[in-house]
């Protein structure tokens, strides 16, 4: 077992040399806790590294451009006590079914691998996958499912839908391995994927986390919030919505809960774009009450708005001193709502 210093100076010279993109003090918050878990071996040093490397791919590009104070907020609220024995607490709480996937691949209790790297060889090594059909085959097995549903009465509703069979790794440097490990339905790998999902859904753990700590005890890290970006479809119409999940309300504070909406409008297309005011809506209401924009005679419309505006306006209001004033707003604002 290492010294704390000695496995936190070790990691730190480990990762200047695999040049892995991880600040110096994600990598130390990560070690801190792998110190507090009595887990100083030079085989945890790499398992450490692809943490904070995985850590770093699910903060994306927004970790560059925020204040240091704000990555520090985020590297706390991995490493509070608090955050800290919430994760000892899931972890327990999982633990019996942790040991049974051990003794179901292992016969042993206690994590089978020293590193991840190793726990990656022997996940590639159960991975078993069959020749895939060519292309004429799949055509026809499309069809033969297609005529198999269409037997079906008009009342059923049904979808087609594929997907491989993959257990998630931790992300690594880009260009090292792959991201996932594939698998046929039904082979050795299915009751460990199976299983690892359902922590995920347990803990608030993503997968990659949950198989690590069952190959290798690494200890799982529990993020103060993560978000995400949904698309649906109606009428013609496609609709985005977002989502903030906050997974720790101990752990948040303003800065991270800042930077995960300037990272959510930076992914929507509306980083540099500011938000409708009441003016606008009154601008719009005003136009369509005047039976909208005419084909002709654009320049008298427009002159009865700005009229009908600077008199409805108040007292130290937005006036505008020619017709092309709301004109301009106008279009501006059919534009945005455009884009949106």
């Amino acid at each position: 077992m290492l010294s704390a210093n000695e496995f936190k100076r070790l990691v730190r010279v480990e990762a200047s040399v695999r040049r892995v993109d991880a600040p110096a003090d994600l990598l130390d918050g990560i070690s801190s806790i792998f110190v507090a878990r009595g887990q100083t071996t030079h085989e945890s040093i790499g398992t450490v590294i692809d943490l904070a490397q995985h850590e770093m791919a699910r903060l994306g590009t927004a970790q560059k451009e925020v204040a240091r104070s704000a990555r520090a907020d985020l590297v706390l609220g991995l490493t509070t006590p608090e955050a800290m024995v919430s994760v000892r607490q899931r972890e327990e709480s999982i633990r019996p079914a942790v040991e049974q996937l051990r003794r179901d691949y292992f016969r042993t209790t206690t994590a089978p691998f020293l590193s991840y790297e190793k726990a990656i060889v022997w996940l590639r090594s159960l991975a078993v996958i069959r020749q895939k059909p060519n292309e004429k085959q799949m055509n026809r097995l499309f069809a033969d499912v297609r005529e198999a549903m269409a037997r079906f009465p008009n009342d059923y509703h049904l979808e087609l839908s594929m997907g491989s069979h993959a257990i998630p790794l931790l992300a690594p440097k880009p260009g090292a391995r792959q991201g996932s490990v594939v698998f046929d339905k039904g082979s050795a790998l299915e009751k460990l994927k199976t299983v690892t999902e359902s922590m995920s859904a347990g803990t608030g753990c993503d997968v990659p986390l949950c198989v690590a700590h069952v190959l290798t005890g690494a200890p799982l890290l529990l993020r103060p919030l993560d978000w995400s970006i949904e698309f649906s479809t109606g009428c013609g119409l496609l609709r985005r919505s977002a989502t903030i999940n906050i997974l720790q309300p101990h752990a948040i504070t303003l800065p991270v809960l800042a930077q995960a909406y300037r990272k959510l409008r930076k992914e929507l297309g509306l980083a540099n774009k500011k938000t409708m005011m009441e003016w606008h809506e009154q601008l719009l209401r005003l136009v369509e009450k005047h039976g909208g924009v005419p084909r002709r005679g654009k320049r008298d419309f427009w002159e009865g708005i700005q009229r009908t505006w600077n008199q409805a306006v108040p007292q130290g209001g937005r006036r505008y001193e020619t017709w092309m004033g709301p004109k301009m707003a106008y279009d501006r604002l059919q534009r945005a709502l455009k884009n949106r």
